[in-house]
């Protein structure tokens, strides 16, 4: 990719994300009939935000240039979903089992899961179609992939799901209660 290219791809798809995002939160608000509290410093959550946008937006450029070889509605479907349940899905799986401790309502979390949805299909959607127009697909010359059975894709993904996913989930976790 290149540099000047992939910097406009990340810095147009962090503000559609940062727009669907406000949509979501707006969609998902009134369908729960649900609000967050407000944050307390406005200025430092809205660098927080655009920096995490920025961040998303740059994983969404790899995973569109990961996944270049495939195109069509299944693609971008199977790209949104991904993208869904990582960002949105995974991490509310808490908030219904421990939302009363963390002060989140079933109400809220059905909200956060409405814009993250709004948020994946937007985001991706737009993403992929710029993605396309932007930047050069790779082709199966310049593209490296490992050439598994499918025992040792599962044994991967297992090992990724079982082990990767609690260490990177302490880790975070660690780091959280160190800054605070």
């Amino acid at each position: 990719m290149k540099p000047l290219k992939l910097f406009l791809f990340v810095a147009i798809t962090t503000i559609i994300m940062a727009v669907s995002w406000a949509v979501g939160n707006a969609v998902g608000n009134i369908l729960t009939s649900s609000a967050p509290p407000p944050p307390t410093n406005e200025a430092e959550a809205g660098t927080i935000f655009l920096a995490v946008c920025a961040f998303n937006s740059i994983l969404i450029a790899i995973l569109l240039g990961t996944t270049s070889l495939y195109s069509g509605l299944r693609r971008r479907l199977a790209i949104v979903f991904y993208v869904f349940t990582i960002q949105s899905l995974l991490p509310q799986m808490e908030t219904f089992f421990f939302g009363s401790q963390m002060g989140i309502g079933y109400d809220q979390a059905a909200a956060i899961l409405i814009a993250g949805f709004v948020v994946s299909f937007v985001t991706v959607w737009i993403a992929a179609g710029l993605y396309k127009k932007l930047m050069k697909p790779a082709s199966f010359d310049t593209l490296r992939i490992p050439n598994l059975t499918k025992k040792e894709f599962l044994v991967w993904t297992a090992l990724s799901i079982l082990i990767g996913y609690p260490l990177i989930y302490f880790t975070f976790r660690i780091f959280c209660r160190l800054a605070k």
